[in-house]
């Protein structure tokens, strides 16, 4: 009892603070009392009706967070994979991923609300007859908004011979599609020979932008067998590539441990990369110069990156299991731990505004993770907090506030005034104001 009552003493002095005397219950006299900290706690902004009576003010808040409400976790299985990509012309998000077959097949389904998926088809890369545990490396997803067709890479390995004789044949193919049934006939892009006894490995991690200003595609891949280079290729309809490119840093071709995915957004193209446990951006304004890169935080394993459009801010998902925001690609957030983990993709759903994540969860020993997604989702609330009235002259107060999870931290607080002396006409010329708080506490 005894602390509620220092409670209602500190409530009410900024209540005496805050009087303005007047004939009638504006909000705006009120105003000072609801956005004290005192009695606001944990509001983070407020929306006015009026400031004349009759008014009320709201009370809001917002949050975000990976909503693990809508994780759902598919039948299908792999070793390697997700990719996602939204396609705004069908209004379809679509994933694509290896399967854990005998022989690895490429499989594609699509979703019109991110948690149903249907529609799936899957067919043999060229070259996959072998060995499956070594001819899938890599696969990622991109969207033309030229011609509205979502394109797929993908990186194979093909074994030719039994090892330790055998002969590896890397091979990179583009195929399009414009509704992720029907796709088109593969495109290589390039190939490499390795002996297997040359104690080489071929490229890795594959990842495929368009640039809707220059409309041309981007690709990247990682090789390690020429330390540790990037190599970039381009074209303009996905089919014809160009010859490769050393990707430069500052004059110097760019040595990382591990590269995530190049993405085209905002005008402009960025790459993750990871050297020494460090997570780092590359940024370049026209995917042939790239002259700044900043640091987002120490971690193991490059990421990918995405765009919130909603709440305006970059999101980076490295090592399957963290997640920095940035709103200018420039400064990050310390990173968050993920509810999720395994390989991670990221995808913009511009109809719905809503970011989606797709990844592998272990499905126990021996067998091959299962696919998930789960949504990004931005929470606001609000509690209408006061209410003014001209009813009463010189009197106002502040109802009941229903709790609301991770959102209003009242259960009920009150205003009001009580007139002790009028004028000859009747108008208030002095009043009490009294006011109480109980529950104060975060819901």
């Amino acid at each position: 009892m005894k602390k509620l009552h220092k409670l209602l003493i500190a409530v009410s002095m900024v209540l005496v603070l805050a009087v303005i005397p007047t004939g009638s219950a504006s909000i705006s006299r009120y105003w000072p009392v609801f956005t004290n900290a005192n009695f606001s706690n944990g509001c983070q902004g407020w929306n006015l009706s009026s400031t004349a009576p009759p008014s009320s003010a709201t009370c809001t808040n917002s949050y975000s967070q990976w909503d693990t409400s809508t994780q759902v976790q598919l039948s299908e299985t792999s070793w390697l994979g997700p990719a996602l990509v939204w396609n705004p012309s069908t209004a379809k998000m679509f994933m694509a991923w290896f399967g854990s077959d005998s022989i690895g097949q490429l499989n594609v389904i699509q979703s019109t609300d991110m948690v149903n998926w249907n529609n799936k088809v899957h067919w043999a890369a060229p070259g996959t007859c072998c060995d499956w545990s070594n001819n899938q490396v890599g696969l990622d997803l991109t969207y033309n908004s030229d011609n509205q067709k979502i394109y797929l890479v993908y990186l194979i390995d093909e074994i030719t011979n039994l090892c330790p004789t055998c002969t590896h044949s890397y091979q990179i193919w583009v195929q399009s599609s414009s509704d992720g049934m029907t796709w088109s006939s593969p495109a290589q892009v390039a190939t490499e020979s390795l002996d297997g006894q040359s104690g080489k490995t071929g490229p890795f991690y594959p990842s495929l932008t368009y640039d809707s200003t220059r409309h041309q595609f981007e690709l990247a891949v990682y090789n390690f067998d020429t330390n540790l280079d990037v190599y970039t290729y381009t074209s303009s309809d996905g089919i014809s590539w160009s010859s490769p490119q050393v990707l430069f840093y500052n004059n110097s071709p760019l040595r990382a441990t591990t590269i995530g995915y190049l993405r085209y957004l905002n005008g402009n193209y960025y790459l993750t990369y990871e050297i020494s446990n460090t997570q780092y951006l590359l940024k370049s304004s026209d995917g042939n110069t790239w002259t700044s890169s900043v640091t987002i935080s120490t971690g193991y394993y490059s990421g990918i990156i995405a765009y919130d459009s909603l709440e305006g801010l970059y999101h980076v998902i490295w090592g399957g299991t963290y997640e920095s925001t940035s709103q200018d690609a420039i400064s990050w957030s310390a990173p968050a731990s993920l509810s999720f983990g395994g390989w991670s993709a990221l995808a913009y759903n511009t109809n719905s505004q809503l970011l989606l994540s797709g990844f592998r969860t272990d499905s126990g020993c021996c067998s091959a993770p299962y696919l998930n997604v789960i949504q990004y989702h931005v929470f606001t609330t609000g509690t209408t907090s006061f209410q003014s009235h001209v009813s009463c002259n010189g009197c106002g107060y502040a109802g009941s506030f229903a709790q609301q999870s991770g959102s209003a931290p009242f259960s009920s607080n009150s205003l009001h005034d009580s007139c002790y002396s009028y004028d000859q006409y009747g108008n208030c010329t002095g009043f009490i104001r009294n006011g109480y708080s109980y529950s104060f506490t975060a819901a």
